[in-house]
């Protein structure tokens, strides 16, 4: 029996916040703020020892703040970003189905096929979708009980295929 599942919504703020609460992999650890260290000491190390220009040292330790606050503000720094897309507040229509997941909008046609997925990971409030050309994310905001249990039961294929 097929399966065919299709709904449309909006790429709004909300939507995009939880795309990336959901599916960014983000624990700040002091190794990420490693290039923000490194050029704050180079532009001070310049600053005392050498005779480099002043606006030269700092301008390598402005970097370095930047830098810092760039990692630290990495959610809303993206959200921001996608909302100055000419993709944002536009119409998206998702279609699911046994051949993949097809998502349509004014600026992507773009189809992901079930052999392409690697891993179908499910959220709090989705699911992950790792494919061959990288991470995408359905939330449950926009899918029905068969469209969740559709994709509990292709976790479930999935996971079997890969014991076996």
């Amino acid at each position: 029996m097929s399966f065919t599942y299709q709904t449309q919504f909006i790429l709004d703020k909300a939507h995009f916040v939880e795309c990336y609460e959901q599916s960014a992999q983000q624990v700040l650890t002091p190794k990420h703020f490693v290039k923000a260290i490194l050029l704050v000491l180079v532009g001070m190390t310049w600053l005392m020892f050498f005779e480099v220009s002043a606006y030269l040292s700092w301008f390598m330790v402005g970097l370095g703040i930047i830098d810092a606050l760039a990692v630290y503000y990495q959610k809303p720094w993206w959200v921001a970003r996608q909302m100055l897309s000419k993709a944002a507040k536009g119409e998206v229509t998702l279609i699911i189905g046994d051949d993949g997941v097809t998502t349509q909008s004014a600026y992507l046609n773009n189809t992901i096929n079930w052999n392409d997925v690697k891993q179908l990971i499910p959220t709090a409030c989705g699911f992950i979708i790792e494919h061959n050309k990288g991470r995408s994310y359905l939330s449950n905001q926009c899918l029905d009980e068969p469209a969740i249990n559709f994709l509990l039961s292709k976790v479930k294929a999935k996971v079997k295929s890969e014991t076996t």
